[in-house]
């Protein structure tokens, strides 16, 4: 006899892409896995999360005010959103922060201009789209 109860399926919210630049708007974030990249779409408070464009494999090198240990790109956008001088993040995940790559856990570097992108594995880096020209 089969149950009544149904369950959530835990990738309801997922919305695959295949986009390099993404933007992140009130209410969604975004996460890196394996080969692709996804969205999910959280509960926020419309505003209390500035809009940022999310670049997968750059960093912005340079300009850091702050760093701080993350468990997600998403924590690295609202650090980021919540300070004014912050312009630029980049997110850097477990085992990718050169030269030695030996971060046992990802980090949010905060930068307080737009420094020059260059392009680097295992980051992601989002500017708050007011900064962009």
């Amino acid at each position: 006899m089969r149950s009544s109860t149904t369950q959530e399926d835990p990738n309801a919210n997922i919305v695959p892409l295949d986009l390099g630049i993404l933007a992140i708007a009130l209410g969604v974030a975004i996460f890196v896995f394996g080969a692709g990249i996804g969205l999910l779409l959280l509960d926020h408070d419309p505003g209390s999360v500035d809009r940022f464009v999310l670049e997968p494999g750059i960093d912005y090198f340079g300009s850091d005010y702050y760093l701080l240990e993350v468990d997600s790109v998403n924590q690295c956008v609202a650090e980021c959103s919540k300070r004014r001088r912050c312009k630029v993040f980049t997110y850097v995940s477990t085992g990718m922060q050169p030269p030695d790559h030996n971060n046992d856990k990802p980090l949010c570097w905060l930068k307080d201009r737009v420094p020059e992108p260059f392009e680097e594995a295992g980051m992601v880096s989002g500017v708050k789209r007011s900064q962009r020209s």
